[in-house]
Formats: structure tokens, sequence, C-alpha cells
């Protein structure tokens, strides 16, 4: 196929050493595309092309090397050189990455101002995960401002914008709570559904949403719009079980409610 073809030539490009083609390489393998997935082996793509000044290649080996349960400490000296690297330059994620180090213990190397001064940059940098973490703090506090509510929505707005997918759950959160017309909700909702179709709380919480919203408005067609939504995602072949459990509890007294 023309896929296996394409990961043919990524895979001789990067025995070639070519620093892109070992980072895409070391992506294959990690998401098993036509390869065995070897996170051992993916790691040491990344550290070639990290040893060749590539800077994705410096934050996603400082990323593997986090996510890992017992990293080799050859592993953790090497993630953080080339985060602090990639960080120095201005990379985002790098910067995040080293704040979220140094304030756990993780790798017994907790330091909470280099953590603080690491998570400030990130944050300047508009990093979508330092946004969202920023934002959902911001908003629980029970003495928000008006002023602070409106920078947090930014936040999550460009959060969002950026590929996160929590600060597109809060932002969705914020909307389905708030007097916004039922129209926004609903586009919010069915983009977001577009992005990540396997998310069923989300499927779920939308027809809670305009079943809520028919009921305070007495609205019939929201309410059979809803249960209508209810019933393809129950009969839906991919919906999990505990899923379609829970759709079993709703769907009685939704059509109880409806009846009345």
């Amino acid at each position: 196929s023309s896929l296996m073809k394409s990961v043919d030539l990524i895979e001789e490009a990067a025995r070639d050493l070519h620093p892109e083609a070992l980072f895409e390489y070391s992506h294959i393998i990690l998401n098993q595309i036509h390869r065995e997935k070897d996170i051992e082996e993916a790691k040491g793509y990344l550290h070639s092309s990290a040893c060749r000044g590539f800077i994705k290649s410096k934050v996603a080996f400082g990323q593997l090397v986090y996510d890992s349960d017992e990293p080799h400490e050859d592993d953790i000296e090497e993630a953080i050189r080339f985060l602090d690297e990639a960080a120095s330059d201005g990379e985002s994620q790098a910067q995040f990455l080293l704040s979220q180090i140094y304030s756990s213990s993780k790798f017994g190397l907790q330091n909470d101002k280099l953590s603080a001064q690491w998570y400030e940059k990130s944050l300047k940098s508009e990093n979508a995960n330092a946004m969202f973490i920023e934002a959902r703090s911001v908003l629980n506090n029970p003495h928000l401002t008006s002023e602070d509510a409106e920078q947090s929505l930014k936040w999550l707005e460009l959060a969002t914008e950026k590929g996160s997918q929590d600060a597109y759950k809060l932002y969705l959160k914020i909307f389905s709570e708030s007097s916004h017309p039922v129209e926004t909700v609903r586009l919010l909702y069915e983009h977001y559904l577009e992005l990540y179709p396997e998310d069923y709380q989300q499927h779920i919480d939308l027809t809670e949403y305009l079943f809520r919203k028919g009921t305070v408005k007495n609205d019939v067609n929201l309410m059979k719009e809803s249960i209508k939504k209810l019933i393809q995602l129950f009969r839906h072949d991919a919906t999990p079980a505990k899923i379609k459990r829970k759709l079993n509890v709703l769907s009685p007294k939704w059509l109880a409610k409806y009846d009345e």
C-alpha cells in the first residue's frame, strides 16, 4: 500500500540519520503504523534526532521519559538537558514539562522556584496545557472577578484552538451552564464531537443539555431531539456497554417527563 511505502521511505531516511525522519519514524513505532510498538527503540530514534538539534524530538524525548513509570537515570538526565535546551529556545511545551517535573517528586528534582519560573514562561508562551490549568484554577476561585473570568475564557479558547481536549471540555461545561442560546452551545458540542467522536460522555452531556433546556423552555422539539440522540447513541455498535447502561437509566426518566 501507499502507506506502507511511505513508512519504508521514512525508515530509510531515519537510518540515514535525517533528524526529521528520525522524529517521524519514532512516531510510527509508538503508534504501531505498520511497525511493532517498541518504546525503547522509539526513544533511541528520538534521542538521535534530538542530539542533531531537532527541537520537536527534544520535547518528545522529554515527554516520553516523563510519562515513563520507572525511567532510567541516564534518560532523566538527557530529558532534562533536551527540555532545558528547547525551553530556552522558547518552546512552550518544553517549558511546561519542566514546570511539571520540578513541581513533583517524581524524578527527585522538586524545586518550587524553578517550577514557578517555567510555568510562568509557558503561560506567557501561550502553552495549551498551562492555559488550561491556569484557567481552571482561576475559575475555581471563590472570589472570581469578571475580569478574571473573561481572561480565563480567552485562555480556554486559545488552548482549545491549540488542541487541548481538556480545555475544550471545560469550555463546553461553562457554556452549557450559561444563558447562551441553545444553538450556540449545540454547535460547540457538535464541533467537539467531530474532533473527539469517541468521547461518549460528551455525547450524553449534549443529550442531557438539550433535554434540560427543552424542559425549562417547555420546548417539545428540543426534548424530542435529545431523546432521538439518546436512541441513536444506544443503537450505535461502538458505544461501550457502560455508556449503554447509563442510557438505560436515563431513557425511562426522560420518556416519563416527555409524556407529561
